[in-house]
This record gives structure tokens, sequence and C-alpha cells, in this order.
């Protein structure tokens, strides 16, 4: 029996760096609250091999002012 390990984090087939554009979109509301979405997407080709991968997100945040609170 053989067992192998890898200490790579990351595979060779993908390239490390990325760059894109991120949008977003929220309400602030009168409570000290906001809520909102945003996306996110790489514009470069992060496969090393033939094929196309690209990154791509999409995020809801929920935030609390807490400096105007008190």
């Amino acid at each position: 029996m053989t067992t192998t390990t890898s200490g790579e984090s990351f595979s060779r087939d993908l390239r490390r760096v990325d760059m894109g554009f991120k949008v977003g979109m929220g309400i602030v509301s009168q409570n000290f609250v906001s809520l909102g979405v945003t996306y996110q997407a790489g514009i470069l080709n992060i496969a090393s091999g033939s094929g196309a991968l690209y990154n791509q997100s999409l995020g809801f945040y929920l935030r609390v002012y807490f400096d105007d609170v008190l």
C-alpha cells in the first residue's frame, strides 16, 4: 500500500491571480441598519488548460451602525 500527500494549497490547473469588478446596491434605514446585495465577477480566465473558468460571487449583507446609536 502506497500513500502520498501533497502540501499544495492551489491546483496547478488554476492561475492564482485574477482581477474583475464588483457592483452592489443597498438601502440605509433611519434605524442605523443597512441591507444590500453585491455581485462580483472576474474578467481573467483562471484556467491554465484549454477550458474557460471565471470567478463569480453573489453576496448579501446586513450592517448595523453602532457608532450612531450611542
